[in-house]
């Protein structure tokens, strides 16, 4: 019988936090059946699972800190990680990594993880050839201590007015217009940079 005189959500977390974390192993599950399925869509699945997998990696990490906040050194190299295995690794893209440490809330990071897995996506697939390239992603704090990304690749560059800064994702895009996001974007035939700063609260 359980004890009564202690909070049922103390009881109940760790149980929350399982079906949680097999919640989204089952959606990537049927988001990969869904890819073979429809080749045509492959794209945007792959896109969906790469965010989906960005929000996994969050929750397994306020789940293991048991607090409010996520230390970004170890959130930013397993985002890493994860995006060099969804998108990067299989295309020949390598991907270097560097952050200044310290702690987050977790609402700023997720915008800083669907900002990372939209850039780094977007640059996987547009930037480069048949013979691969690099990216680096860089986060730091800026003088008003709001986390800056900069994600910088070798690959062709495109077009700012063509295709526009953002390269058509809908993603930033919102996160622009809602004033989430300050998005400053450099492109050339040596390759695209995008500095990325979280308006969140530090």
């Amino acid at each position: 019988m359980r004890d009564r005189s202690r909070p049922l959500a103390d009881w109940d977390r760790p149980e929350l936090y399982h079906r949680v974390a097999n919640s989204f192993a089952l959606a990537a599950s049927l988001l990969r059946i869904e890819r073979d399925r429809n080749p045509a869509a492959a794209d945007v699945l792959d896109r969906a699972a790469a965010q989906l997998g960005a929000f996994a990696l969050l929750h397994r990490h306020l789940i293991e800190d048991q607090e409010e906040t996520v230390a970004l050194g170890p959130f930013v190299d397993a985002l890493g990680g994860h995006l060099e295995m969804a998108c990067l690794a299989p295309r020949g893209i390598a991907l270097d990594v560097c952050h200044g440490g310290g702690e987050s809330d977790a609402r700023t990071c997720q915008v800083l993880g669907l900002v990372a897995t939209e850039i780094v996506f977007n640059a996987a697939k547009y930037a480069f050839g048949p013979d691969g390239g690099a990216i680096r992603l860089d986060l730091v704090r800026d003088e008003a201590a709001r986390l800056r990304l900069t994600v910088a690749d070798n690959g062709r560059g495109f077009d700012l007015v063509t295709d526009g800064p953002l390269n058509g994702s809908s993603i930033l895009s919102r996160l622009v217009d809602t004033g989430a996001l300050i998005l400053e974007v450099e492109s050339s035939d040596r390759g695209t940079q995008l500095v990325a700063t979280l308006a969140c609260a530090p």
